[in-house]
């Protein structure tokens, strides 16, 4: 990598409320060097020319199951070869890249292949954004993760971990540490598309919670939880999670709790949105288009009302889940402007906020001089539409580290 300048650009750096209009960006080797209007370009300095478009940070998303393939059918992977789930996930990771995605975190992976996907990316091997990654989310006996029929016959893909009680739940932890997990991912209530519990009631106590917790932290991990009906995210609030995924039902209390312990709200709009949207017209179980209907409107006020009231939000769609595809994700960032959050805010859940969450704020997330330069040029001003983002065909160059992984314009001299 040498260096590159985009010439004439409007810089959105991830905080900021306007543009920085009419600038010049250079990147050497694998970090930005310098944002100004006075920037120009040295001997053997690749130029771009921005021609006014906009430059800002690559996109970032908080939740995704990139060995999901958004079927109809979320058990669908059990009638083909295992395999497949990896071949699959390479196109899948292909489409990020393409659609402006540089960082990714998997919130469930099967049989571990999401960390063989991670080591590829980091190696090289493989096209696509750097992934933080969960291994098999832990769930309770008869929670959200447990893929086991009442009258016993197993459909689990190799998607969760099931384990009770405190001892077992830190076995459950140690296990996805050991093969190489960066998160760890909880079920501490019901859900959506799990045929057996409801999204109103919780799972996995808070004596437990608390140890799934402090074990991870030990590790120097940190824990997100699947929680969706109130008393599951008031308890995974007090047990000590990072961040609360979905939080469908929420009241006035539990969001001054979050604000206090500073945890992060990942609505995952896009879930229940592409499942009522495609109904059982699409092949979508009964079960889990009722249960969206149920859950969609209170969904998004109780988003407003944290957004409102003040809780951190990262972006995340859940993208894997039936027809929320992957490269599609930009779409959260319109429903969420939609359910009451300023464009601006949506475009920082996807940036800066993101990047705190994930702990990388300190290297990327916002467009800024010694940053690494993971940077995205959008053919318009997505602070006034944000849904120019949903069309990967107006992101025209991604960079990631300094390396340019998708470029329709071509550069000058």
């Amino acid at each position: 990598m040498g260096a590159m300048l985009f010439d004439n650009v409007n810089v959105f750096d991830g905080r900021s409320e306007e543009l920085l209009e009419g600038v010049s960006v250079l990147v050497r080797g694998n970090r930005i060097e310098r944002i100004g209007r006075d920037v120009r370009p040295q001997a053997g300095t690749e130029v771009l020319h921005g021609e006014g478009r906009t430059l800002m940070p690559g996109l970032i998303d908080c939740h995704v199951h990139v060995c999901l393939g958004a079927e109809a059918d979320p058990l669908a992977m059990v009638r083909e070869p295992k395999g497949m789930v990896v071949i699959k996930a390479v196109n899948f990771l292909n489409r990020y890249v393409d659609a402006g995605f540089t960082s990714l975190r998997d919130m469930g992976g099967v049989e571990y292949f999401d960390v063989a996907l991670k080591l590829a990316v980091s190696r090289g091997m493989i096209r696509g954004p750097r992934l933080f990654v969960s291994g098999k989310m832990i769930s309770e006996t008869g929670g959200h993760g447990d893929f086991y029929t009442p009258w016993g016959v197993s459909m689990d893909a190799g998607f969760s971990r099931i384990a009770d009680g405190v001892w077992e739940v830190v076995k459950a932890v140690r296990e996805q540490i050991r093969a190489g997990a960066d998160w760890i991912k909880i079920c501490t209530t019901g859900g959506v598309l799990s045929p057996a519990d409801d999204p109103r009631h919780s799972q996995f106590s808070v004596e437990e919670i608390e140890a799934i917790v402090r074990e991870a932290a030990t590790k120097g991990r940190r824990v997100a939880s699947h929680a969706q009906g109130l008393e599951g995210v008031r308890n995974a609030v007090r047990g000590g999670v990072a961040s609360v995924e979905h939080g469908i039902f929420l009241d006035d209390e539990v969001i001054e709790e979050m604000k206090e312990r500073g945890v992060y709200l990942v609505p995952t709009l896009s879930a229940p949105d592409a499942i009522i949207k495609h109904g059982t017209a699409g092949g979508i179980p009964d079960y889990g288009v009722r249960k969206a209907r149920e859950v969609m409107e209170v969904h998004r006020k109780s988003f407003r009302r944290a957004y409102e009231a003040g809780v951190r939000i990262a972006m995340g769609t859940d993208a894997g889940t039936p027809f929320n595809f992957h490269g599609s994700n930009a779409r959260e960032l319109s429903l969420m402007v939609e359910s009451g959050m300023k464009p601006v805010d949506a475009l920082r859940a996807a940036t800066s906020t993101a990047a705190e969450l994930l702990g990388i704020a300190d290297r990327t997330g916002t467009v800024e001089e010694g940053k690494l330069a993971d940077l995205i040029l959008v053919d318009g001003d997505p602070i006034r539409d944000v849904g120019i983002l949903s069309d990967p065909s107006n992101v025209l160059l991604v960079m990631k580290e300094g390396e340019v992984l998708k470029n329709t314009l071509g550069a000058g001299d």
